[in-house]
């Protein structure tokens, strides 16, 4: 059986077409390997209940300075309120700006386009998660502090 010059062109471009077209959808297919894999291990590694301790005990401190300093006409106590205003973010702005680094054993024999997707989606996941924890645990220490000066008796409830 003897192709003539046509189909052996043909069949040499149809190759080369699977051939372009292969290697791109092959390194995108490993990016979305590289960032789905990232985005569970980041998941899986950020300690969640030191990060909700961390923006509850930020927001209640916070809280309590505040609210204690208000209680008073000492200018040094009102002087530590005001400035209590800005530690109840703190936790929250620290999640924010941490940069956690993937264990490095996951890198290993990985391409390296392979480990700037993981690596680049591994700290956005990692952040977004400090950030959710730390701003529920602040929300959690935003309620409580108030509750627990009421229960010990540090403030009375006056209703206007």
């Amino acid at each position: 059986m003897e192709m003539n010059l046509t189909s052996r062109s043909l069949l040499l471009t149809l190759l080369m077409v699977v051939l372009l077209f292969s290697s791109p959808l092959v390194t995108l297919a490993q990016q979305i390997s590289a960032e789905d894999q990232a985005k569970q291990d980041a998941e899986n590694d950020v300690n969640k209940s030191a990060w909700f301790t961390a923006g509850c005990i930020g927001c209640a401190a916070g809280w309590t300075i505040i609210i204690l300093g208000d209680e008073t006409e000492d200018p040094l106590p009102r002087l530590l309120a005001g400035l209590g205003t800005i530690v109840p973010v703190l936790p929250i702005v620290y999640a924010a700006s941490a940069s956690p680094d993937p264990p490095a054993e996951r890198l290993l024999g990985k391409s390296p386009e392979y480990l700037n997707v993981y690596v680049d989606s591994y700290v956005k996941e990692a952040k977004r998660q400090q950030v959710i924890f730390s701003a529920v645990g602040c929300g959690a220490g935003s309620i409580a502090a108030p509750i627990i000066l009421l229960a010990i008796g540090a403030i009375d409830l006056q209703l206007y």
